[in-house]
């Protein structure tokens, strides 16, 4: 039976199924709840699960368990700690702090944040102009021991980000892989992947660019030594770069060492297990019918696995993404896959699959 629950002042919120809560002061949800709208004005602190419609929050928010809703707005501190935090919309002006990943259609975030993975579709990330949230001074000073991770006054940290459109001012990133990127305002990126388009201006300092068929748009940036001389010619033809440019960026290109043919791999050097499917030297995508139709069996146990392709193993310790399905023992963290998840044990984590989840226990 749906419920509504209103707290003035300090108090806590039991699991259950709820049309509404608001909270003026104080709350701590303390059981896995199901809510259509949540509003929250002050101090929220999350032991449990939340699913539902739309997160209102004004203050400072804190998550320890998983997130699955519709809708987040957050004006303030949000901190997720240890969980997955998945939305159809997240906007976000203030702070933001995850030590795990998050995953949206769309993500706005004005202000600094920090985070190891977005992904989603459209992603808007602006450092804040005005200044108008300032962090408590003992928080600034233990900020890595307070949220988990490096944060940065006026900066969004992200080590990967993952999406189709992507527009960031003074963002900090290992990799980047986008159709579309516009980058501004001091970012500094080591890798790009980018097959649409990508525009940079002069403040920012990006690594390695690699693509196929990205048209590159500098406004006054300086030439980068990653470019091929095909890439070069092509925006010597279109009028990007002049004759001296191109000569400049040519003479660097037979002045550098011999690079590897491979590319770079678009993830991070973890302890994950990664299943991916090449064609040549291009990588395939998930969604490449090629990945589908393949499946990879692990014998044994394995901390965290991420693979472009269906997967069957055992127990899996940490997080398990696959491109198709997964079939598995049982999975500590959570599980992600584009299709079916069939799980002979617990699923401790948050779920998202394209196709059915079934927990069959014997």
């Amino acid at each position: 039976m749906t419920q509504k629950h209103h707290l003035e002042g300090i108090g806590k919120i039991p699991s259950g199924t709820y049309e509404e809560i608001k909270i003026e002061g104080i709350g701590k949800i303390i059981g896995a709840i199901s809510v259509d709208s949540l509003q929250a004005e002050g101090m929220l602190k999350g032991k449990g699960s939340i699913h539902g419609g739309v997160l209102a929050l004004e203050g400072i928010a804190r998550f320890f368990s998983p997130v699955h809703v519709k809708e987040i707005r957050m004006d303030g501190i949000l901190k997720v700690r240890g969980a997955v935090l998945e939305a159809d919309a997240l906007h976000c002006d203030g702070y933001l702090v995850s030590t795990s990943e998050i995953s949206a259609d769309e993500i706005v975030i004005q202000g600094t944040a920090s985070a190891p993975c977005l992904y989603g579709d459209t992603i808007l990330l602006q450092k804040e102009e005005t200044n108008q949230h300032s962090l408590p001074f003992f928080i600034r000073l233990f900020s890595r021991a307070y949220f988990g991770r490096p944060l940065r006054q006026g900066q969004i940290l992200v080590d990967r980000i993952e999406c189709t459109h992507l527009t960031a001012s003074a963002l900090r990133s290992h990799t980047i892989s986008a159709e579309h990127i516009v980058l501004r305002d001091g970012c500094q990126v080591d890798t790009v992947y980018c097959n649409g388009s990508l525009e940079i201006d002069s403040s920012c300092q990006i690594n390695h660019i690699l693509s196929d068929n990205t048209e590159i748009l500098q406004k006054g940036a300086k030439p980068m030594d990653s470019r091929t001389i095909p890439q070069i010619l092509t925006l010597l033809k279109k009028g990007a770069i002049s004759e001296k440019e191109a000569e400049t960026m040519l003479a660097s290109l037979v002045s550098m060492p011999s690079q590897p043919e491979l590319p770079p791999l678009p993830w991070e050097d973890d302890d994950s297990l990664h299943i991916v499917v090449y064609r040549g030297h291009q990588l395939l995508k998930t969604s490449d019918p090629q990945s589908r139709s393949l499946t990879v069996e692990y014998q044994g146990d394995v901390l965290n696995v991420n693979s472009y392709v269906s997967i069957t193993c055992g127990q899996v310790e940490g997080h398990a993404h696959a491109g198709y399905s997964i079939q598995c023992t049982s999975i500590a963290g959570g599980a992600k896959a584009g299709g079916d998840i069939n799980c002979r044990g617990d699923i401790e984590g948050g779920v998202k699959a394209g196709g059915e989840v079934k927990i069959i226990k014997t």
